[in-house]
């Protein structure tokens, strides 16, 4: 762990999982590939281990392979390039995907593409053509939200490494089941 190279063929993760499903949520860790020894919070990858996730999910700007590696440590993980992300993250990754966990389509998107005003808009514009996603986790904004907007969560985590003008840090947890539970946890 430490390289540029990651690790793992992040392209090879299942999309599709059995509900009920704990699933992390982080985007926005803006690590950059060196010095070496560079980790995510202790605080942050400690909660993950604690929620027992069965996946992952990562919305972008990402920054290093290295990261999805530690994340990996602890769960599966999917996720999509961010706007900061490199020619390297690009290659492995896509832009956005649609995750199935039962019977409930997640669609993941860092969020800074796309017609709309604000992050929120331009993250669920991203399915608009797919009826059947009703749950979009996004990032970019730094900003953690957890809305329901028309029949649809809109879930950013927000950062666990890089609030801006949030008072805390932040990563999300979806409980996934016959419903979809999201929740934000917050730490300085």
């Amino acid at each position: 762990m430490g390289g540029d190279e990651p690790s793992r063929d992040w392209s090879r993760t299942p999309e599709l999982w059995a509900a009920p499903l704990t699933i992390g949520v982080v985007s926005d860790t803006h690590m950059y590939p060196e010095p070496h020894g560079r980790s995510l919070p202790q605080l942050l990858l400690d909660e993950l281990v604690k929620a027992g996730l069965g996946l992952i999910l990562h919305a972008g700007d990402i920054f290093a392979p290295w990261v999805l590696d530690q994340l990996g440590e602890i769960a599966p993980v999917l996720a999509v390039i961010g706007n900061g992300d490199n020619a390297e993250m690009r290659r492995i990754l896509p832009r956005s995907r649609v995750v199935l966990v039962g019977d409930h389509h997640i669609g993941l998107v860092h969020g800074h593409e796309g017609p709309g005003r604000n992050t929120p808009e331009r993250a669920r514009r991203a399915f608009a053509e797919n009826p059947y996603v009703r749950c979009v986790v996004f990032g970019h904004s730094h900003q953690p939200l957890s809305r329901l907007q028309d029949g649809t969560i809109l879930f950013n985590p927000g950062s666990p490494t890089d609030k801006r003008r949030a008072p805390y840090y932040s990563f999300g947890v979806l409980r996934v089941g016959a419903t979809i539970e999201p929740e934000l946890v917050y730490f300085l």
